[in-house]
């Protein structure tokens, strides 16, 4: 296979608009079906979440400033978006196999079902940031804003990618799902999501500059919360983005005819 067949796979998975963006919607409401408050679950578990969570470690830490809660809020709604796409990856072709087994479906159809379920999830989470900006004055300014979204096209043209690469591999190394789901739980305790960016010393200040995530979460939160914009952050996003891309499109173009033979 070649690459301009991944290519053509990816625009022929954008172009299934209708089938993507419905399933993906259906996905949210099936949860939730039978719940009197539907969607706002999703929503009511990561206020409450972050409401006590960000009590406890404000006074435990004695974090002065009004930034905390906004600090936490953010980081912790984009890495439930960040990891939601990862820990669910190791299954985007399996659960999808009565699809795949009918046609040739474009791969990237369902890597798109799967990212767009998840910002489904963030739009529903982000709703608790209102109440946050109000009750502590950190309303983001226009530009901080703009900054922001460009941050998270960054990080959500990344989770395409890296949810092609997973997908693929743990179709084919069944494996690496359990494993994923292990790693990402440690992840979430050495990224800055809870805990503020301090010197955490060489062994900590290594481990932080290796972890991929902080960095997307930087690109994002930092703009809202009025921080200057690293370069750094920018350039190193960017970087694993590229490699990302170029990896998925390789990884399609070598492995896309054997997909519906692994599953």
């Amino acid at each position: 296979m070649s690459m301009p067949i991944a290519i053509k796979d990816v625009i022929q998975g954008f172009k299934n608009y209708d089938f993507w963006v419905t399933f993906g919607a259906n996905e949210i409401k099936k949860k939730y079906r039978r719940s009197k408050l539907g969607q706002l679950w999703i929503t009511l578990s990561v206020a409450i979440f972050v409401f006590a969570i960000g009590n406890l470690y404000k006074s435990l830490f004695n974090i002065e400033g009004d930034f905390y809660m906004t600090y936490l809020a953010v980081g912790y709604i984009l890495w439930l978006f960040i990891s939601g796409v990862i820990t669910r990856s190791g299954t985007v072709f399996t659960k999808n196999r009565s699809f795949l087994l009918q046609r040739d479906w474009p791969a990237t159809t369902f890597v798109l079902w799967l990212v767009y379920s998840q910002i489904l999830t963030l739009a529903h989470n982000s709703i608790i940031l209102i109440p946050i900006f109000i009750f502590w004055g950190t309303w983001p300014d226009v530009t901080g804003f703009f900054v922001a979204l460009a941050g998270f096209g960054v990080t959500f043209l990344t989770a395409l990618s890296v949810a092609m690469i997973i997908g693929i591999t743990a179709l084919r190394y069944r494996d690496l799902e359990p494993i994923l789901k292990s790693l990402i739980r440690l992840a979430f305790f050495a990224t800055p999501i809870i805990w503020i960016e301090r010197d955490l010393g060489p062994t900590g200040n290594l481990i932080t500059m290796l972890n991929p995530f902080g960095y997307f979460l930087r690109i994002v939160r930092d703009p809202i919360l009025g921080f200057p914009i690293n370069p750094v952050d920018w350039v190193v996003a960017g970087s694993v983005l590229t490699l990302c891309t170029l990896g998925a499109l390789l990884l399609l173009s070598r492995t896309k005819h054997r997909l519906a033979f692994w599953l």
